[in-house]
């Protein structure tokens, strides 16, 4: 999608600069910064709610309470996240963010991954102390935050080629006749220049062999 992203921005960038593409007014439901705050907050919400999971799940002790409940919030706030940051969030500013977001994400879920094999898990697989079950907790918080960037990564890299796919298509049929003429006039230049430079060649090899 990183590739075709780059690709499909060469003639975006193109038209953009013989201002063909004016920018256009983006009306936002909500402002940016209500919008950055229900990231954050439902971000942070779904690194809780996978903590707290990962946290009574590992405890050898019965934990009471509504695990359902539990459930539903953290994935809830997991698909909000990922729509608002894939959608809305700083990543839909340029492709390059998203495939760097993507490979951060990547990194750090191997990494964490690999946190998880460090830790004292009994053959029952839980753990006996508390500090290890709260970093288990947090690692598996990480590791949801971690997933979630990688999808809406590869959501911004989506939103981004069907906006320009969009944007090329509706230029075009805008603007189809001064496009096609501009090519043919670029054409004809081309061959003109082109004839010119072969004459040109013919002619000193003439002159030399004369």
């Amino acid at each position: 999608m990183a590739i075709i992203s780059a690709i499909i921005d060469i003639p975006l960038r193109a038209l953009h600069e013989a201002g063909y593409v004016r920018r256009p007014f983006v009306r936002r439901v909500l402002p940016v910064g209500i919008l950055r705050a229900l990231s954050a907050a439902a971000i942070l919400a779904a690194f809780l709610g996978a903590g707290a999971q990962t946290y009574i799940a590992s405890s050898p002790d019965e934990i009471l309470g509504d695990a359902l409940v539990l459930w539903a919030v953290t994935n809830l706030a997991f698909f909000a996240g990922v729509g608002l940051w894939g959608f809305s969030g700083p990543l839909t500013r340029h492709w390059g963010l998203s495939l760097g977001a993507f490979g951060l994400g990547v990194a750090a879920l191997f990494l964490l991954l690999a946190a998880v094999l460090q830790l004292p898990f009994t053959a029952a697989g839980a753990l006996l102390s508390v500090p290890a079950r709260a970093m288990f907790a947090g690692i598996a918080g990480g590791i949801l935050v971690a997933v979630g960037v990688c999808l809406a990564s590869v959501l911004a890299l989506a939103a981004h080629i069907a906006n320009a796919a969009f944007v090329l298509v509706s230029e075009h049929r805008r603007h189809a006749d001064s496009l096609t003429s501009d090519w043919n006039i670029a054409r004809r230049l081309h061959f003109r220049r082109f004839r010119a430079a072969r004459r040109t060649v013919s002619t000193g090899a003439e002159e030399t062999r004369d």
